[in-house]
């Protein structure tokens, strides 16, 4: 019996949050690169003004930094809001995946649907509640481990480490 993986999700403003926080901060290493600058630079500016006696520096690297976060935040959901204001399939409607054998198979509604085998998958990442695989560098398609329908989550294991080489699987 061939194995497979039936998830039944909806691309909301929570799903669309979870797949650009991980594309933003999980993903990639220049953003944890910029962010440890950024530390480094508010430990450095610290030291700095105990040694000196001045603490503006600090302080204003601290200033910096919380509206740094503030801005990236609201830019953040600014970006899924207009994602899914602009994108017909977005915004609440419902998405049915299929894991099998062939690879992902995404079903919209009556009109759309999408393939994904197992030869054209670029990468893997899996956490503790999601999948995310990747078609290329930018575009992902996630799977929900709290949406799977029929299977599990060891079914769905065993599909991609039976399908993906072992390097291009990662978990966080």
């Amino acid at each position: 019996m061939e194995q497979k993986v039936t998830l039944c999700t909806n691309w909301d403003k929570k799903r669309l949050m979870d797949l650009n926080f991980f594309h933003t901060f999980r993903r990639s290493r220049k953003t944890f690169i910029l962010w440890g600058l950024l530390a480094l630079f508010l430990v450095i500016s610290g030291i700095l003004g105990a040694v000196t006696g001045s603490y503006t520096p600090f302080l204003y690297c601290v200033i910096f930094l919380a509206i740094y976060v503030v801005l990236f935040f609201v830019v953040m959901h600014i970006t899924v809001a207009r994602q899914i204001k602009t994108n017909r399939l977005l915004g609440g409607s419902r998405l049915d995946i299929v894991v099998d054998g062939e690879g992902v198979h995404l079903t919209q509604g009556e009109n759309a649907s999408s393939f994904l085998s197992w030869g054209t998958v670029y990468r893997v990442y899996k956490t503790k509640k999601n999948y995310y695989i990747y078609q290329s560098s930018m575009q992902a398609v996630l799977l929900p481990l709290d949406c799977i329908i029929e299977g599990d989550v060891e079914t769905l294991d065993a599909l991609i480490d039976e399908h993906i080489e072992a390097g291009k699987i990662a978990k966080r």
